[in-house]
């Protein structure tokens, strides 16, 4: 082959490789790849908020299933107050019927001799009426004073549990409040780079995102067989050359 033929060849194939390489670089920066980067970029973005808050959407209602909403706590929470207080009103009662009979048995103790009643004044044994005031005392109210105190333990460690399980829904509703915030924020960024309405759902803007990604996929993938089929041609053209 002439030389200066072989040399032309070789000048237009590196040309055309140099060209080739070049639309390659272009398109990555600034064409339909730097535009398909970006598209795909919002994708995990917008999968990601939309996890996450999926994920802190699923935590409250799991904990409101678990422990009840707002207004059942509240309720939970002012029906053991209300025990708690009547409780301690019984207790209070208690303790003045208490001293009541600890100032008789000290009466009747302190009087063996006595047979009347100064209370009722009906004929009494002081020994009998001692027993049975210091069985009293000792027994059925202590009972009592025991069983009050608790059911009170038992409503305050349901109360502090309510407290625990209000300020976890707080914490829930905090965390999905902030995570449909990004959420919202991501769509926002997806429609105004697609142009959509902003009025559209999340689910219109996944699929036009989803649309406008095959799009520009396909038209990437088409260009770069394109360019292909071009550096085949030129390889063929140093093969001949």
């Amino acid at each position: 082959p002439d030389p200066a033929s072989v040399d032309n060849l070789e000048r237009i194939a590196r040309r055309a490789r140099d060209a080739t390489k070049s639309l390659r670089l272009t398109a990555a920066d600034e064409g339909a790849g730097s535009q398909l980067a970006v598209l795909e970029r919002l994708a995990r973005r917008l999968d990601e908020s939309g996890r996450l808050f999926g994920a802190a959407e699923r935590a409250l209602q799991e904990h409101a299933g678990r422990e009840g909403d707002e207004a059942s706590l509240a309720n939970r929470r002012a029906a053991l107050s209300g025990q708690i207080d009547a409780a301690r009103a019984q207790l209070q009662r208690l303790d003045g019927e208490q001293r009541m009979l600890s100032d008789a048995l000290a009466l009747v103790t302190g009087s063996p001799d006595i047979t009347i009643c100064p209370v009722c004044a009906q004929r009494i044994d002081a020994t009998v009426l001692a027993a049975s005031l210091q069985s009293r005392v000792e027994d059925a109210l202590q009972a009592q004073h025991q069983r009050l105190h608790s059911e009170i333990a038992d409503a305050e460690a349901a109360l502090n549990h309510i407290a625990a399980a209000e300020m976890a829904a707080a914490r829930f509703a905090d965390q999905r409040v902030r995570a449909e915030d990004e959420l919202e924020k991501t769509l926002g960024a997806v429609r105004q780079t697609l142009g959509s309405d902003e009025a559209e759902d999340r689910a219109g803007v996944c699929d036009a995102l989803t649309a406008a990604i095959a799009a520009l996929s396909s038209a990437e993938t088409a260009r770069e067989q394109q360019l292909q089929a071009v550096d085949d041609a030129v390889d063929r053209l140093r093969v001949v050359a």
